[in-house]
Parts: structure tokens; C-alpha cells; sequence
């Protein structure tokens, strides 16, 4: 699905007052959740301000607070917070050139020795995320070179892959 079409979908959904809600699973079943519903939560949030450690749009997000709230609002709910345990939370293992619009992209940014960033394909070759300080979630190409150098690895989280 490309970003023009998430965004689409968006505008149907709150113009008809459309919702999905599932009902929280348990993590260690490690559900699978849409693709779609991901990014139509996720693009919801763009330009929300980054904040280190907040998990909400009224205060801002981290990477990771921004991933875990839209699983959140699809009906996914993980004990752990951390880029890192999410990439670790057992999630099949996604090749990048498999990439499907859902999937968890993880990053290790910096002088970091671990996963320190996530963020949700989106399709095209991009992901969005909530950058780093200053900044706001926004969508970007996983062909930068920064994000080319600092790939981790994807996990599938969206149905159907």
C-alpha cells in the first residue's frame, strides 16, 4: 500500500467516523495485526513532536512510545517499552528486501551496541517513526545512507506476510 493510499484511508475513516478496535491479546501469543490498520493508526500521528520517553499524542513520542501506541491501537498490547525488546519479542524474522507495509524496522543508531530505534514500513522503500529530539514523526527513505548504515534487522507484526 503506498503512502498516498494510508493517507486516503485516513481521511475515509475519520470523514465516516470508521474505527476498528480488537480486543487486547495477551503478548505471549504474539498476535498479528493489519498492515493496514497499522498505517492508518500510524500516519493518524505524523508531525506529533518527539518528547525522550513519552507515549502519547497529547505529550509527544520516542521511537519506541509511537510503535507501541499503535499497537496499542490495534489491539496489541507488550509488556515492554524498549526498541530493543520489542525487536527481541519474537516476531518473525523479516528480511529487507521482503519488507511488507506493517513491519517493524529496527535501527542501531550512534555509537549504540544495541537496537536503540524503531520504526513502521510504510512501503516504497520508507518507514515513519518519531526521529529524535526536535523533531516529529515523519515518514523517511530507508535508502539514506544513515539509515542504510544502522539497519538491525525487521520483524512482521501486519497479517498476511
Amino acid at each position: 500500500m503506498t503512502p498516498r493510499f494510508a493517507v486516503l484511508l485516513l481521511t475515509m475513516f475519520a470523514l465516516f467516523g470508521c474505527t476498528t478496535s480488537r480486543a487486547s491479546m495477551p503478548h505471549a501469543a504474539l498476535p498479528y495485526v493489519s498492515g493496514e490498520d497499522m498505517l492508518i493508526s500510524a500516519y493518524s500521528l505524523m508531525g506529533t513532536p518527539y518528547l525522550p520517553g513519552g507515549n502519547t499524542p497529547a505529550e509527544g513520542f520516542d521511537c519506541s512510545g509511537f510503535v507501541r501506541y499503535v499497537l496499542l491501537e490495534n489491539g496489541v498490547s507488550l509488556p515492554e517499552r524498549s526498541s530493543e525488546d520489542m525487536y527481541r519479542a519474537g516476531w518473525r524474522p523479516v528480511s529487507r528486501d521482503a519488507l511488507k507495509p506493517g513491519d517493524l524496522v529496527f535501527f542501531q543508531t550512534g555509537r549504540q551496541s544495541r537496537v536503540n530505534h524503531v520504526g513502521i514500513y510504510v512501503g516504497d522503500g520508507q518507514f515513519i517513526h518519531a526521529p529524535a529530539r526536535g523533531g516529529a514523526v515523519r515518514v523517511e527513505s530507508l535508502s539514506l545512507p544513515y539509515w542504510q548504515s544502522a539497519w538491525s534487522g525487521a520483524r512482521r507484526v501486519a497479517e498476511g506476510g
